[in-house]
């Protein structure tokens, strides 16, 4: 018995091997595979969420700049840590041009100080806005608690 080999097939098997070997670099090329793995190994060793440790650093910083006698390190770290809440929002997947429109969307069963979170913000805001703004050391701790309170509810720092 004879085999005959048609051209067909083997035109048919050269490109199911070509898209093979394609599906196989794709997934080798991509970082899904790699960042998968990290951070489920990350969460599991850290007991807290991927990427939330370069919020704590910068929580750092921000408490930091209240230790300095200058209003504009106060101002600084009012504005810093509400940049933080913004992208702690966007990554939990609320919609929104600012920090405020994103607030509206927000229930106190997620952040419990939502209304004092609204003055931090306005707080923010007139910092931004008015530039003869004063912003006195007690005044920057008291927004600086409130955001803090908010970070320890959504277990972003400890």
């Amino acid at each position: 018995m004879i085999l005959v080999f048609a051209p067909w097939s083997f035109i048919f098997g050269v490109i199911g091997i070509a898209m093979l070997g394609f599906i196989v670099w794709v997934i080798w090329k991509c970082k899904w595979k790699e960042l998968a793995f990290l951070y489920d190994a990350t969460e599991f060793f850290t007991y807290r969420a991927y990427g939330t440790g370069g919020l704590a650093n910068r929580w750092k910083n921000v408490v930091k700049r209240l230790e300095t006698a200058n209003e504009e390190e106060y101002k600084l770290a009012v504005l810093e840590v509400d940049a933080m809440l913004e992208e702690t929002l966007k990554r939990m997947g609320f919609v929104g041009d600012t920090v405020a429109d994103r607030l509206q969307k927000v229930s106190t069963g997620i952040i419990t100080n939502l209304s004092e979170i609204r003055q931090a913000n306005a707080i923010r805001n007139n910092i931004v806005h008015d530039p003869n703004y004063r912003l006195t050391l007690s005044e920057a701790r008291r927004v600086i608690e409130v955001y803090e309170t908010a970070f320890k509810g959504l277990d972003l720092i400890s």
